[in-house]
C-alpha cells in the first residue's frame, strides 16, 4: 500500500509543474498580464476555482446515488 501511495504522489507532482503551466498560458493568452508575480497568482486563483468547480459537480452527481455494500 505505501507504494502505490508513493508512486500516486510522484505521478501527482509530476504533472503539477504541466498543469500550472497550462493554467498560465491560458490566463496570459486570456488577460495580457506581463508580471510574472501577478499571472503567477491569477493562475493559482484559476487552479482553485476551476478545482472546486469539479469537486462540486462530483458532490452534486454522487449525491443521489446509493450505494450498498
Amino acid at each position: 500500500m505505501l507504494i502505490i501511495v508513493t508512486l500516486g504522489f510522484t505521478i501527482a507532482f509530476t504533472w503539477r509543474q504541466t498543469i500550472f503551466d497550462l493554467s498560465l498560458a491560458f490566463v496570459k493568452f486570456v488577460t495580457k498580464i506581463q508580471n510574472t508575480s501577478t499571472l503567477s497568482i491569477f493562475s493559482s486563483a484559476f487552479i482553485t476555482l476551476f478545482s472546486i468547480f469539479i469537486i462540486y459537480l462530483t458532490a452534486h452527481f454522487l449525491k443521489g446515488r446509493k450505494d450498498y455494500n
